[in-house]
């Protein structure tokens, strides 16, 4: 007959195991037997998280916590904030279990294996993204190696980007059409003159924004004569104002 307090019990994720065990549990003994590598932890659905005790919940965010901090540490040694970090540091800081009760330690494991399973949230992984909005910019006619008369990568890369993709990222999120495809790079382009012209973020953020309603009004008369010109094909006896 199976023992009622049996502490090994299998959850929805095969690959990962969750000991549960009696209410005095320390949390020492928790920590003693969830050891490996955090990529053993990563992996956890909300309910498999429910399904723990809660100091073993507080065992498993803290491991996150410290994997996600350390890595932060590295950027911040470097002076540099990915895409990943700035969320990180704008969702709620550094990631802790400190005077968390269970719902938060939930938020905290999930910002933390957001941040850890991110592209950008190691060094090495940034890097490759900057290589890979170089190679961007490049296919719309922005050659940054030309312009700088270097091949930029890493720290020099982003030194070089940092400015224009702070730019763009808080002038995105004042309009989201700066990410629609149509203009993206052409506003880029035109940002990264303002940006080497010496203007603050906000000046470039201001001039940008003047930029794409200057674009999206001439998409707008364009769609409109070319509406205009379609009916005076179809109506070759009324004149067209636009000829």
């Amino acid at each position: 007959m199976k023992r009622s307090n049996d502490l090994s019990q299998k959850i929805s994720n095969p690959a990962v195991k969750v000991e549960e065990s009696n209410s005095h549990q320390t949390y020492k003994q928790a920590k003693s037997k969830i050891k490996g590598s955090i990529e053993k932890y990563i992996h956890y659905t909300k309910e498999d998280l429910k399904k723990m005790n809660p100091k073993e919940l507080r065992v498993v965010v803290s491991k996150l916590a410290s994997a996600s901090n350390k890595r932060l540490k590295n950027f911040s040694k470097l002076n540099i904030e990915s895409p990943a970090s700035a969320n990180v540091y704008s969702s709620g800081g550094k990631i802790s279990v400190k005077g968390k009760n269970t719902d938060d330690l939930i938020d905290e494991y999930f910002r933390a294996k957001r941040f850890l399973k991110s592209e950008t949230g190691t060094i090495k992984g940034y890097y490759k993204f900057l290589e890979k909005v170089k190679k961007g910019f490049k296919k719309a006619g922005l050659d940054i190696d030309a312009e700088t008369g270097k091949n930029l990568k890493g720290k020099a890369l982003h030194d070089y980007l940092s400015p224009l993709l702070d730019a763009f990222r808080k002038a995105s999120d004042l309009d989201p059409m700066f990410n629609e495809r149509e203009y993206k790079y052409k506003v880029l382009n035109k940002m990264t003159e303002y940006v080497n012209s010496g203007l603050t973020v906000n000046q470039v953020v201001e001039k940008a924004q003047d930029y794409l309603e200057d674009l999206y009004l001439r998409r707008q008369r364009e769609q409109q004569q070319s509406s205009v010109s379609d009916y005076f094909q179809i109506h070759p006896e009324t004149v067209n104002p636009f000829e």
